[in-house]
Protein backbone atom coordinates (compact mmCIF):
# COMPACT_ATOMS: atom_id res chain seq x y z
CA UNK A 1 0.00 0.00 0.00
CA UNK A 2 2.81 2.39 0.83
CA UNK A 3 4.50 1.50 -2.44
CA UNK A 4 1.33 2.24 -4.40
CA UNK A 5 0.86 5.55 -2.59
CA UNK A 6 4.49 6.40 -3.26
CA UNK A 7 4.03 5.59 -6.95
CA UNK A 8 1.07 7.96 -6.99
CA UNK A 9 3.23 10.81 -5.72
CA UNK A 10 2.71 10.74 -1.94
CA UNK A 11 5.97 12.05 -0.50
CA UNK A 12 4.99 11.10 3.05
CA UNK A 13 4.41 7.50 1.90
CA UNK A 14 7.79 7.49 0.19
CA UNK A 15 9.54 8.65 3.35
CA UNK A 16 7.71 6.15 5.56
CA UNK A 17 8.50 3.34 3.13
CA UNK A 18 12.19 4.22 3.16
CA UNK A 19 12.22 4.48 6.94
CA UNK A 20 10.62 1.05 7.29
CA UNK A 21 13.09 -0.33 4.77
CA UNK A 22 16.06 1.13 6.66
CA UNK A 23 14.86 -0.57 9.87
CA UNK A 24 14.31 -3.95 8.21
CA UNK A 25 16.82 -6.77 8.68
CA UNK A 26 16.25 -7.70 5.03
CA UNK A 27 16.74 -4.15 3.72
CA UNK A 28 19.59 -5.10 1.36
CA UNK A 29 17.46 -7.71 -0.38
CA UNK A 30 14.29 -5.58 -0.42
CA UNK A 31 16.08 -2.50 -1.76
CA UNK A 32 16.77 -4.36 -5.00
CA UNK A 33 13.08 -4.89 -5.81
CA UNK A 34 11.72 -2.62 -8.60
CA UNK A 35 9.13 -1.08 -6.28
CA UNK A 36 11.69 0.03 -3.74
CA UNK A 37 14.30 1.03 -6.29
CA UNK A 38 11.73 3.52 -7.58
CA UNK A 39 10.93 4.66 -4.03
CA UNK A 40 14.63 5.21 -3.28
CA UNK A 41 14.91 7.30 -6.42
CA UNK A 42 11.97 9.45 -5.32
CA UNK A 43 13.47 9.78 -1.83
CA UNK A 44 16.76 11.03 -3.27
CA UNK A 45 14.83 13.53 -5.36
CA UNK A 46 13.02 14.85 -2.26
CA UNK A 47 16.32 14.96 -0.38
CA UNK A 48 18.14 16.93 -3.06
CA UNK A 49 15.67 19.80 -2.70
CA UNK A 50 16.67 20.14 1.00
CA UNK A 51 13.25 21.58 1.80
CA UNK A 52 11.64 18.70 3.72
CA UNK A 53 12.82 18.41 7.36
CA UNK A 54 11.42 14.87 7.59
CA UNK A 55 13.48 13.77 4.57
CA UNK A 56 16.58 15.41 6.04
CA UNK A 57 15.91 13.77 9.41
CA UNK A 58 15.41 10.39 7.74
CA UNK A 59 18.74 10.67 5.92
CA UNK A 60 20.37 11.54 9.24
CA UNK A 61 18.80 8.48 10.89
CA UNK A 62 19.99 6.24 8.06
CA UNK A 63 23.54 7.60 8.29
CA UNK A 64 23.54 7.26 12.09
CA UNK A 65 22.41 3.65 11.74
CA UNK A 66 25.32 3.08 9.33
CA UNK A 67 27.77 4.60 11.81
CA UNK A 68 28.45 7.82 9.88
CA UNK A 69 27.75 10.09 12.84
CA UNK A 70 29.48 13.18 11.47
CA UNK A 71 27.41 13.21 8.30
CA UNK A 72 24.26 12.36 10.28
CA UNK A 73 24.76 15.47 12.42
CA UNK A 74 24.99 17.58 9.28
CA UNK A 75 21.60 16.35 8.08
CA UNK A 76 20.03 16.80 11.53
CA UNK A 77 21.30 20.39 11.56
CA UNK A 78 19.78 20.96 8.12
CA UNK A 79 16.46 19.50 9.30
CA UNK A 80 16.45 21.88 12.27
CA UNK A 81 17.30 24.82 10.01
CA UNK A 82 14.48 24.02 7.59
CA UNK A 83 11.89 22.81 10.11
CA UNK A 84 12.25 25.24 13.01
CA UNK A 85 10.40 28.58 12.90
CA UNK A 86 13.36 30.19 14.66
CA UNK A 87 16.36 27.85 14.26
CA UNK A 88 18.74 30.31 15.94
CA UNK A 89 16.93 29.77 19.24
CA UNK A 90 17.60 26.02 19.16
CA UNK A 91 14.25 25.43 20.82
CA UNK A 92 14.53 25.80 24.61
CA UNK A 93 10.91 26.76 25.13
CA UNK A 94 9.28 26.17 28.49
CA UNK A 95 5.92 24.82 27.33
CA UNK A 96 4.97 21.61 25.56
CA UNK A 97 4.24 22.21 21.89
CA UNK A 98 3.35 20.14 18.82
CA UNK A 99 6.32 18.96 16.74
CA UNK A 100 7.34 21.40 14.04
CA UNK A 101 7.83 18.45 11.69
CA UNK A 102 6.79 14.81 11.91
CA UNK A 103 10.07 13.25 13.01
CA UNK A 104 11.40 16.16 15.04
CA UNK A 105 11.68 14.08 18.22
CA UNK A 106 13.72 11.44 16.41
CA UNK A 107 15.99 14.18 15.11
CA UNK A 108 16.72 15.59 18.58
CA UNK A 109 17.03 12.19 20.28
CA UNK A 110 19.47 10.69 17.78
CA UNK A 111 21.40 13.94 17.54
CA UNK A 112 21.68 14.01 21.35
CA UNK A 113 22.91 10.41 21.45
CA UNK A 114 25.64 11.16 18.92
CA UNK A 115 26.69 14.35 20.71
CA UNK A 116 26.94 12.42 23.98
CA UNK A 117 29.10 9.75 22.35
CA UNK A 118 31.37 12.51 21.06
CA UNK A 119 31.78 13.90 24.58
CA UNK A 120 29.71 17.02 23.84
CA UNK A 121 27.71 16.65 27.04
CA UNK A 122 26.17 20.12 27.31
CA UNK A 123 25.02 20.07 23.68
CA UNK A 124 23.54 16.61 24.24
CA UNK A 125 21.68 17.82 27.34
CA UNK A 126 20.28 20.76 25.35
CA UNK A 127 19.06 18.41 22.59
CA UNK A 128 17.48 15.97 25.05
CA UNK A 129 15.85 18.94 26.80
CA UNK A 130 14.11 20.04 23.60
CA UNK A 131 12.72 16.54 23.01
CA UNK A 132 11.65 16.26 26.66
CA UNK A 133 10.47 19.67 27.82
CA UNK A 134 9.09 20.89 24.49
CA UNK A 135 7.92 17.65 22.86
CA UNK A 136 7.01 15.71 26.04
CA UNK A 137 8.91 12.61 24.88
CA UNK A 138 9.18 9.93 27.58
CA UNK A 139 12.58 8.52 26.58
CA UNK A 140 13.98 12.04 26.32
CA UNK A 141 12.86 12.76 29.89
CA UNK A 142 14.65 9.60 31.03
CA UNK A 143 17.87 10.30 29.12
CA UNK A 144 17.89 13.90 30.32
CA UNK A 145 17.37 12.84 33.95
CA UNK A 146 20.33 10.44 33.83
CA UNK A 147 22.62 13.29 32.76
CA UNK A 148 21.64 15.54 35.66
CA UNK A 149 23.16 15.50 39.14
CA UNK A 150 21.40 13.22 41.62
CA UNK A 151 20.57 16.17 43.85
CA UNK A 152 19.06 18.15 40.99
CA UNK A 153 15.33 18.84 41.59
CA UNK A 154 14.72 18.37 37.87
CA UNK A 155 16.12 14.84 37.93
CA UNK A 156 13.35 13.38 40.07
CA UNK A 157 10.73 15.37 38.17
CA UNK A 158 11.90 14.08 34.80
CA UNK A 159 12.25 10.51 36.04
CA UNK A 160 8.65 10.60 37.25
CA UNK A 161 7.45 11.93 33.90
CA UNK A 162 9.28 9.09 32.15
CA UNK A 163 8.04 6.53 34.67
CA UNK A 164 4.36 7.42 34.36
CA UNK A 165 4.77 7.19 30.58
CA UNK A 166 5.91 3.58 30.92
CA UNK A 167 9.73 3.73 30.93
CA UNK A 168 10.72 0.86 33.28
CA UNK A 169 14.30 2.08 33.71
CA UNK A 170 12.94 5.33 35.16
CA UNK A 171 10.85 3.34 37.67
CA UNK A 172 13.96 1.39 38.66
CA UNK A 173 15.98 4.56 39.32
CA UNK A 174 13.13 6.08 41.32
CA UNK A 175 12.96 2.94 43.45
CA UNK A 176 16.70 3.09 44.09
CA UNK A 177 16.41 6.76 45.03
CA UNK A 178 13.68 5.98 47.56
CA UNK A 179 15.87 3.26 49.08
CA UNK A 180 18.74 5.72 49.49
CA UNK A 181 16.44 8.21 51.18
CA UNK A 182 15.10 5.50 53.49
CA UNK A 183 18.67 4.68 54.54
CA UNK A 184 19.50 8.22 55.58
CA UNK A 185 20.13 8.42 59.36
CA UNK A 186 17.99 10.14 61.96
CA UNK A 187 14.73 10.00 60.03
CA UNK A 188 11.33 9.53 61.65
CA UNK A 189 10.13 5.96 61.38
CA UNK A 190 7.04 7.06 59.44
CA UNK A 191 9.23 8.73 56.82
CA UNK A 192 11.42 5.66 56.44
CA UNK A 193 8.32 3.52 55.99
CA UNK A 194 6.97 5.92 53.37
CA UNK A 195 10.21 5.80 51.37
CA UNK A 196 10.28 2.00 51.56
CA UNK A 197 6.69 1.70 50.37
CA UNK A 198 7.39 4.01 47.44
CA UNK A 199 10.53 2.03 46.60
CA UNK A 200 8.53 -1.18 46.58
CA UNK A 201 5.93 0.31 44.25
CA UNK A 202 8.51 1.71 41.83
CA UNK A 203 10.36 -1.61 41.69
CA UNK A 204 7.07 -3.35 40.97
CA UNK A 205 6.35 -0.96 38.08
CA UNK A 206 9.89 -1.52 36.82
CA UNK A 207 9.12 -5.21 36.56
CA UNK A 208 11.64 -6.06 39.28
CA UNK A 209 9.71 -8.20 41.81
CA UNK A 210 12.93 -9.57 43.36
CA UNK A 211 14.12 -6.08 44.24
CA UNK A 212 10.65 -5.28 45.58
CA UNK A 213 10.65 -8.32 47.86
CA UNK A 214 14.06 -7.33 49.26
CA UNK A 215 12.95 -3.79 50.10
CA UNK A 216 12.42 -3.72 53.87
CA UNK A 217 9.29 -1.97 55.08
CA UNK A 218 9.46 -1.06 58.78
CA UNK A 219 6.51 -2.15 60.87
Amino acid sequence: MLGTASDLGSESSTLLLIRLLSQSSSSDRLSKTPLLVAALSRFRHILRKKQDPDALTLQGLILANEGDDGKALEFFSQAMEVGSPNPSSGGQQQDIRPPWWGWEASCHLTRARILLQQGRREEAIAAFRVAAVELDHAQAYFKLATLLAEDSPERGQYLQKAAVSGVPEACQLLGESEVRMAEQPDQPKEKVREHCLWASEWFSLAGNPTKREKTPVPA
